[in-house]
């Protein structure tokens, strides 16, 4: 770990650094930690944290993997889900021992799996056979899914529909729902489709959907590019209820370059009363957006909330940490400075002002390394409830050695804090 002792900072005398720790994870996915939406780690009752991760290129043919950490830096593999590759993608919801899977898999369908944690022997067991939410089908594709469970038990998904004309280059992509009743084990396609259709094949990417529960049903946030749209229904009507009309939260700024490719992805976590916190990426900016859910207000907010100035911020992720306590990460990329994570926490449910830099997320300088390190692409991830007085968080980088490009991670964890430590 020369590199690391090589730490070359820019940061303001009295920031809080937080050093990384070299993990044991690798991959050969640039997704490794995938997209922001979609939740990929979460902290079960015994205080250990879980983390689903793509592996990439894997002969077994399960490149989606389960593994878990105490302290977030040696990590035990529990559990590899079967017909995955270097492009599966994956979210989550765990609840009372049982965690809900929906994934991609080889064969470009969408499957469903639930398993159970048994924190004596902590290791993962399904419950039952992996259901197919939507076959393979030749001329289509499926990826990049998420799932929520509403209050009656129904298990809904959205999905990124892709079909592939005669011509390789032609594709119309769209976000669909699917759910599946209570008890059954068959997927029904309700026929909604958000964002509407889009031709080029090289928007899919840039489509992606959150399924939420709200006070009142159901509520889906979904991006179209840079735009950031959401609709809400309750879950007292059918299956094929109507939807709200979409209401526009971001517009996106037209023809910007960031340093994510794929900025349209957000971050979103809901707090113990329901209240949903929104960060996202625009024009180089960290905002934040918050939903009421106080009974009288039940909206968003008509404001976002600038978290940074145009720093080349990017990947940004969110956890509630408890009571009224939220932190947000994201990369910062500024003009002519070494790149680095600023940790920003509100302890008061994301108010106007309450925002404050408490912490920088620090790497070495990859200049000066022969090791091939880059960290153009900083993906991170930590769970989106995190409520034990520290935050552990993970983030992938890329590594070249004789023209073989490969992902490992660093592991960083922050306490949470009110105290300003850092700015930018």
């Amino acid at each position: 770990m020369a590199l690391l002792a090589s730490m070359a900072l820019s940061a303001p005398s009295r920031a809080a650094v937080v050093q990384p720790t070299a993990t044991n994870l690798t991959s050969t996915a640039d997704r490794m930690v995938s997209y922001r939406h979609q939740e990929h780690s979460w902290i079960t009752e015994d205080t250990h944290t879980q983390l689903i991760y793509n592996r990439g290129v894997q002969e077994s043919g399960d490149a989606l993997q389960l593994a878990s950490s105490i302290d977030g830096v040696t990590w035990v593999p529990k559990f590899s889900f079967a017909g995955t590759d270097h492009t599966s993608t994956s979210d989550s919801h765990y609840k009372n021992g049982v965690l809900s899977v929906v994934y991609s898999g080889t064969e470009r369908d969408i499957r469903f799996a639930t398993l159970r944690y048994d924190a004596d022997t902590r290791g993962w067991q399904p419950t039952g056979d992996t259901q197919i939410v939507r076959p393979a089908t030749k001329g289509l594709a499926a990826s990049n899914p998420t799932l929520v469970e509403d209050d009656q038990g129904n298990v809904w998904v959205v999905y990124l529909h892709q079909v592939f004309n005669s011509s390789v280059d032609e594709a119309k992509t769209q976000l669909r729902l699917l759910v599946r009743a209570k008890g059954s084990t068959s997927w029904i396609d309700t026929n909604v489709k958000f964002g509407g259709t889009g031709i080029n094949p090289l928007e899919a990417p840039k489509r992606s959907a959150r399924l939420v529960r709200t006070p009142t049903g159901l509520g889906v946030v979904y991006s179209v590019e840079g735009a950031i749209y959401w609709q809400q229904r309750s879950t007292t009507g059918g299956f094929q209820e109507a939807w709200s009309p979409r209401s526009t939260m971001v517009a996106g700024t037209s023809g910007q370059t960031d340093t994510d490719p794929y900025a349209s992805h957000f971050s979103l976590a809901t707090d113990g009363d329901g209240f949903m916190h929104l960060v996202y990426t625009d024009g180089g900016v960290a905002y934040y957006r918050r939903y009421n859910a106080q009974p009288d207000v039940l909206a968003w907010s008509s404001q976002a909330i600038p978290l940074s100035k145009d720093i080349g911020a990017a990947y940004p992720q969110v956890s509630w940490l408890g009571g009224k306590r939220l932190a947000v990460v994201f990369d910062a990329h500024p003009a002519g400075k070494l790149s680095k994570l600023f940790v920003y926490q509100s302890d008061s449910r994301g108010a106007k002002d309450s925002f404050k830099c408490t912490s920088l997320l620090v790497h070495p300088n990859p200049q000066d390394s022969s090791e091939g390190i880059s960290f153009l692409h900083m993906r991170s991830e930590m769970p989106s409830v995190a409520t034990g007085g520290s935050v552990p968080l993970v983030m992938q980088y890329e590594q070249t050695l004789a023209d073989a490009v490969s992902y490992k991670a660093y592991a960083y964890r922050f306490s949470a804090s009110s105290t300003e430590g850092c700015a930018n």
